[in-house]
Order: C-alpha cells, then sequence, then structure tokens
C-alpha cells in the first residue's frame, strides 16, 4: 500500500464515521484505524528478500521472516473483524488500562439509554467468539517473538565487534549507507530489527484487545448488574 492509497484510506475511514464531532469510541476506532493500516503498508512494503551471511545468521533471519509472515496474516484478519466490530474495537480501546471499578463504569455509560440487545456485554462476547481463532494465533506468535528476539541477542552477542563497525559506532558516514553499500550482516541486522518491530508493534495492538476482554470477562456478573 503506497503512502497516497494509506492516505486516503484514512480519510475513507474518518469519513464513514461521518463530519460531524465523533464520540471517544469513535475516535479511537480512527486513531486504530490509521496505526492498523500503517501495520498492513509496513506489511506489504517489506521485502521479501534475505541477505546471506552464515548458517547461524540465515536460520535467524528465516525464523524473523517467518514469525513476520505468520504475524501479518493474523493482522490482516484482526483488520477485518475489527471493522466488523467497530464500536466494540472502539469502547476496548478507549477503556484499555482501566482499573475494575472504572471499567465498570465505562460499562454502565456506554450501556445507557440503550436497548439490552446494544450492551456492551453481548457485543464484547460475540466479537471474542468471531475472533477467538485471532486470537489464539497471536497468543502463539507472543511466545514465537520472544524466542526470536531471544536469537538475536545471540547474533549481537556473537557479532558486537564487526556490528559496531558496521554501524559506524563514532562516525557519520553510516548514516549515509545506502543497502547496496552495506554489508550482508548489516543487512540482515536491519532486516530482522525491522521485522522485530513490525512483528512486535501487530502482536501489541492485537493483545491488548485481547487483554481488556479478558478483563470484561472476569466482571461479567458486574456487567449483568450494571445492565438491569
Amino acid at each position: 500500500m503506497t503512502k497516497n492509497k494509506l492516505a486516503i484510506a484514512v480519510l475513507a475511514s474518518a469519513f464513514a464515521f461521518g463530519c460531524a464531532s465523533t464520540s471517544t469510541e469513535e475516535q479511537a476506532n480512527l486513531d486504530r484505524e490509521t496505526t492498523k493500516l500503517q501495520l498492513v503498508e509496513r506489511c506489504d512494503e517489506i521485502d521479501g528478500h534475505l541477505a546471506h551471511v552464515s548458517y547461524a545468521i540465515d536460520k535467524v533471519s528465516n525464523m524473523f521472516k517467518s514469525t513476520q509472515e505468520r504475524q501479518c496474516k493474523v493482522l490482516d484478519e484482526y483488520r477485518v473483524l475489527a471493522s466488523e466490530y467497530a464500536d466494540v474495537v472502539g469502547f476496548l480501546d478507549v477503556n484499555a488500562g482501566l482499573n475494575d471499578e472504572e471499567l465498570r463504569l465505562a460499562i454502565a455509560e456506554f450501556d445507557q439509554d440503550k436497548p439490552e440487545e446494544e450492551h456492551i456485554g453481548p457485543k464484547v462476547a460475540a466479537y471474542q467468539a468471531a475472533g477467538d481463532h485471532i486470537f489464539q494465533a497471536n497468543i502463539e506468535l507472543t511466545a514465537q517473538i520472544a524466542l526470536d528476539v531471544a536469537e538475536l541477542g545471540i547474533v549481537a552477542a556473537n557479532n558486537a565487534t564487526d556490528l559496531a563497525v558496521e554501524t559506524g559506532i563514532g562516525t557519520v558516514t553510516s548514516l549515509f549507507k545506502s543497502d547496496d553499500e552495506k554489508s550482508p550482516l548489516m543487512q540482515a541486522w536491519d532486516d530482522m530489527n525491522f521485522r522485530k518491530e513490525l512483528i512486535t508493534d501487530a502482536n501489541t495492538l492485537i493483545a491488548s484487545d485481547k487483554a481488556t476482554i479478558d478483563q470484561l470477562k472476569e466482571l461479567d456478573q458486574h456487567i449483568a448488574g450494571v445492565s438491569q
């Protein structure tokens, strides 16, 4: 996705919510939609080519490539799901990190003057059921990311001197090197770190929904109580 297409997509999302002032949940959706589109763009733009360095480094590079491809696939499924449950995603995003009492008040405010079928509890339950396979895949990827990052640490430790020279510690010229001017080691290092940031950002975005859903499940009896 090009930057122009990204801008158009964000504007289209904003228009879809209306030109009037938006609610807190709608604004959260707009912000989250921008983040999702940026992550999708990064997935689309990433180069599939891997620099050949050595067996050990190539193995870690392939690990990150595999994890990134899996995470981007989960992200795309999540993007479709989130668009179908925009009000739920907005509620989860704007209320992430609240304590139990604050969350109960947020539930009561959301449910106020709404018919029972429009209350947030049933909506979240439907959202979780529809996206359970996505959240489970994301949890599995969280564990894989931890393994990949540990392997990256080993690469850094085993190649500390070469990486220090390649990154130009104490020099300015390294900042202006093109990819073609970088050694295979530096190309692989940059690629692994780019993929690490991408998969971590995408994984965290989806995991934040799951954390608030789990908190809501624990408050299920309270949801029922304030909804009556």
